[in-house]
């Protein structure tokens, strides 16, 4: 038996790297990963005694869960019993079929859990609780998966699951410190910094363990962050050209985390400087004009990382609302024309409108966030961003988006409201010279940024010798238009 699966491992890879090389569509080289790996579970599973198979259910975990495995990825199961067994007879039958996986040359995470044990990790181990949500059955006893399956479901259902909803944020916010909280880094880590995969992950969580609408049991069948996409599509939660955006975005991650293994020959999750250029030619990018192919590669990784982190940002918005305010929308708060509405926090939009057709109130969002010293709450983000294509040089009422700008230029959040402004698809349009900057990367090692991020890190800097002491402070507050060296940085 071990030697059968051994030799149907190897195959499988070599054919599943073979076709990823001829180009197949990365969410298919993932649906072939798992169904290899559920096949050599299933295959291992079937050589325990008679009887065994009654006793537990066997799940995959995590990725594995999700049917997003990639090919040096880590494979996590769970072993489940029935509360009112005995866990010792279980261990053994639980040891036997995972012996059988590592003989076969697989490093596979396990736990032994009964339905109750399962249930008590909510509220106690976020990291395991999420893992749990994305648990997806694969052999043994039906009735004790579907038992788990429905008790669960019941605990999504019971409350509005404030420790999960805190806890997913605050990962999120201590993953970002460590591994990037910019989406443009020289060396983004392709899962866990901003617009990596992690962030789809977060908020399929949000969504899973906190809407029972979207606790459904999970298939082989293709990637769950796939099927979550399309189930809020189909829903009417992401705009047509939202979701294509955000499958295009998950495919082109799903492929270059697909070639970095490959080529790594192992697990490997960050592009490296020395590995930007092989990924590139792995994935048969060419130079155009007078950019090289890594840098034409890069720029399509900043432009796919931007919008998965916009979207992270978007789905998480009605959870933040619940946590903050205790509310759906943001209705509350004070009025200020135009259908804005100024909160002690954030500027907020009426939530019954979907568009800005009109230039001139994206550029006035902007100018008031600005002057009231507020971000755009993530509603407001989510309609300018959708609107953006609406801005040009040459846009009806440019005079006033021109005046609109001065002010941002001359209040005190000048540099995150120009960060807003290009995150959002709005500066780089209303300056054409700006926009050739955006997602623009050179590939050496002096440049830790993008070119546009570099700029408005300039920007941030001269913005803070205001709060600063010593000669610089005092030249800057002696600047009589602050707004022009901005300008000049721009």
């Amino acid at each position: 038996m071990i030697l059968h699966i051994k030799s149907f491992l190897d195959e499988q890879r070599k054919e599943i790297e073979r076709a990823h090389r001829d180009g197949a569509d990365s969410f298919a080289t993932c649906t072939a990963l798992t169904a290899m790996m559920d096949e050599a579970v299933r295959r291992a599973f079937s050589a325990l005694p008679d009887g065994a198979a009654g006793q537990i259910a066997v799940f995959a975990l995590g990725g594995y869960g999700r049917g997003e495995l990639f090919p040096h990825s880590d494979v996590d199961v769970m072993v489940l019993c029935d509360t009112g067994v005995q866990k010792g007879s279980v261990g053994e039958i639980a040891t036997a079929f995972l012996h059988l996986l590592w003989d076969a040359g697989l490093d596979v995470g396990h736990s032994v859990r009964t339905v109750d044990e399962a249930l008590a990790l909510h509220g106690n181990t976020l990291d395991a609780w999420a893992s749990l949500l994305e648990s997806r059955f694969i052999c043994g006893s039906a009735p004790l998966a579907q038992q788990l399956f429905e008790q669960m479901k019941r605990t999504v259902a019971a409350r509005r699951d404030t420790w999960l909803i805190e806890g997913i944020f605050a990962d999120a916010q201590s993953r970002q410190a460590r591994f990037g909280s910019s989406v443009k880094l020289l060396e983004p880590n392709v899962k866990k910094s901003a617009g990596g995969l992690r962030d789809i992950h977060a908020a399929f969580w949000l969504h899973r363990g906190v809407d029972p609408a979207f606790f459904v049991p999970l298939d082989a069948a293709r990637p769950a962050t796939q099927a979550f996409l399309e189930t809020l599509h189909a829903g009417g939660a992401l705009p047509d050209d939202t979701f294509a955006g955000a499958i295009d975005a998950l495919r082109f991650l799903f492929r270059v985390r697909h070639e970095m293994h490959f080529l790594r020959g192992g697990a490997h999750d960050t592009l490296e400087y020395a590995l930007q250029l092989m990924v590139a030619e792995g994935l048969g990018y060419k130079a155009k004009t007078e950019l090289r192919s890594v840098e034409v590669f890069m720029h399509d990784y900043y432009l796919h990382a931007r919008t998965v982190h916009s979207l992270y940002h978007r789905l998480g918005q009605k959870f933040r609302e619940y946590l903050e305010h205790g509310r759906e929308d943001g209705s509350n708060g004070r009025s200020i024309g135009s259908g804005f509405i100024l909160r002690s926090d954030a500027l907020a939009i009426d939530p019954n409108v979907q568009m800005l057709e009109d230039p001139r109130r994206i550029f006035e969002a902007f100018a008031l966030s600005a002057e009231q010293e507020v971000p755009l709450d993530f509603g407001l983000r989510a309609v300018i961003e959708r609107s953006s294509r609406c801005v040009s040089p040459d846009m009806p009422g440019a005079a006033e988006c021109t005046s609109a700008f001065r002010r941002i230029l001359k209040s005190r959040s000048v540099a995150r409201t120009l960060h807003d402004m290009n995150d959002l698809n709005v500066l780089g349009r209303f300056i054409p010279e700006f926009g050739d900057l955006v997602a623009f990367f050179q590939h050496n090692v002096y440049h830790y940024f993008t070119a546009d991020e570099h700029t408005l890190i300039a920007i941030a800097n001269a913005e803070k010798l205001r709060e600063e002491r010593g000669f610089l402070h005092e030249v800057f507050r002696n600047l009589r238009r602050k707004d022009l060296l901005y300008m000049t940085i721009l």
